[in-house]
């Protein structure tokens, strides 16, 4: 008797699927099978589904993680202009399937309640989200929170070593007692690693002399001040014996002391992003040179041609966007004074694009190297793996399509974050994401979005798998 084939409720069929695994499973062309809001099946056989599409030609990815972004943030008497809807609508057009934003507490606020107030303002999302816990003072109870809060699913933590001006710094002191508390309990520490004296000193000596354009913002956080602080974040580390996530590096000297340290046994992951894989610090001459006032800044072509020779060889472990964009109305009024500037930029739309662009097709990285950075590590590092990040059988079914053929050239007004300017203004990207499904929904296609106000679900996190790979 024959036996009837089983319908899936979606199927992708003929797509080239990639994962990270580049040893064991090189790039195959395969059918999806997907019911309800997992990936049922990943056969070579023909599958049936109600709803078929057929990816002939094109790439499948897992659904991109981007791990650091910052939604609805206030900062420097303003707020952030993409909020958790328009951002993750954006997100989405960009194959981005979650997002880890980050706790925007006061300091010695408790932890818990920060996850909360933040959960407020996350609702709207339409892909499922996350969050760091940003750590600011260490008030008497604080190693226990970080406790409570890894119970509840918030895995990783945030500290910065600079911002002093804004209370954000953490002073050595509480970097060691912070990272000793979140490796006893099996978390992650993150930190923004740059030395907050250095950038003070070159700030108060460029506002003495009246230079406050944007290009001296960039030269007043000089890539030894980020180097530096890299390697004394990491000495702790290793003497409080944690592990380290270090965020947004930018220059060769960052990597340089990540390698190092981790040849001397130290536990360190590194985090990357597009804008300082992709542009330079000779923005900083141009007219606009203040839309591209970040932290750290943008850097020389020299440290652009390392942090790709590190993707290459795996000495990063993510790359993700830092998003935090602007309107051209909030930083036009700051533009003559680089100390007064919100610092940001958007990125959460472009990042899958660009890493293939620029990464793949110039043969920077492969494409499973591409998957490890965008999807598979994040999944593994901040505890949603297997449930994000790959392509398997119980995997949520969080994929994207990619056409190698497309082509398109980037503009303000062909993209969907909430910003009236693009750091990649005109830039030709060669292959471009054109369907992306969260939990089993197309939620992107070429007709447009999908997805609904709201349908993204606030993931608790496991702890950090440690085999990962650096």
């Amino acid at each position: 008797m024959k036996r009837n084939r089983p319908v899936y409720d979606l199927v992708i069929r003929n797509g080239t699927v990639v994962t990270a695994d580049e040893a064991a499973q090189p790039p195959f062309k395969a059918h999806i099978g997907i019911r309800g809001e997992k990936i049922a099946a990943v056969s070579e056989q023909a599958l049936e589904g109600k709803t078929v599409i057929d990816a002939e030609g094109k790439y499948v990815f897992p659904g991109v993680i981007d791990a650091h972004v910052h939604m609805a943030l206030p900062v420097s008497g303003t707020i952030s202009s993409d909020d958790f809807y328009t951002g993750t609508v954006a997100a989405a057009f960009g194959g981005v399937t979650t997002i880890i934003d980050y706790t925007t507490p006061d300091v010695n606020q408790n932890l818990l309640e920060s996850v909360r107030e933040r959960l407020k303002v996350a609702r709207d999302a339409v892909i499922d989200y996350s969050f760091h816990a940003v750590i600011l003072g260490w008030p008497e109870g604080r190693a226990e929170e970080i406790a409570e809060a890894i119970r509840q699913g918030i895995s990783s933590f945030k500290l910065f070593m600079a911002y002093g001006r804004s209370r954000r710094k953490s002073d050595d002191g509480v970097l060691y007692q912070a990272f000793q508390a979140i490796g006893k309990e099996g978390g992650i520490a993150e930190v923004h690693a740059e030395n907050d004296d250095i950038i003070e000193f070159y700030q108060q000596e460029f506002r003495r002399e009246g230079k406050l354009a944007p290009k001296y913002h960039a030269l007043a956080r000089p890539d030894f001040s980020e180097g530096e602080a890299v390697a004394r974040a990491l000495y702790l580390a290793k003497e409080a014996d944690a592990p380290l996530y270090l965020v947004h590096l930018s220059s060769a000297k960052a990597i340089d002391a990540l390698v190092k340290s981790r040849r001397d046994g130290v536990e360190v992951l590194g985090e990357t992003c597009p804008q300082y894989l992709v542009l330079t610090d000779e923005v900083y001459q141009t007219e606009d040179a203040h839309y591209f006032v970040i932290s750290p800044p943008l850097r020389k072509a020299a440290d652009r041609k390392r942090l790709w020779a590190g993707l290459a060889a795996g000495e990063f472990s993510v790359i993700a966007t830092d998003h935090c964009p602007f309107m051209r109305s909030q930083k036009d009024p700051k533009r003559d004074n680089f100390l007064e500037l919100p610092n940001g930029m958007p990125g959460v739309e472009t990042l899958l694009p660009l890493i293939y662009s620029e990464g793949v097709v110039k043969k920077r990285i492969t494409l499973q190297q591409m998957v490890q950075y965008l999807a598979t590590n994040p999944a593994k590092i901040f505890g949603l793996f297997p449930e994000k990040g790959t392509i398997e059988v119980g995997s949520d079914a969080d994929l994207v399509i990619l056409d190698p053929r497309r082509r398109k050239r980037l503009c303000r007004k062909m993209l969907h974050m909430n910003v009236d300017f693009s750091p990649y203004e005109g830039m030709v990207i060669n292959g471009y994401p054109e369907i992306t499904i969260a939990r089993g929904r197309i939620i992107v296609d070429e007709a447009g979005f999908h997805g609904q106000r709201g349908a993204g679900r606030f993931l608790k996190r496991h702890k950090p798998l440690r085999e990962q790979s650096t």
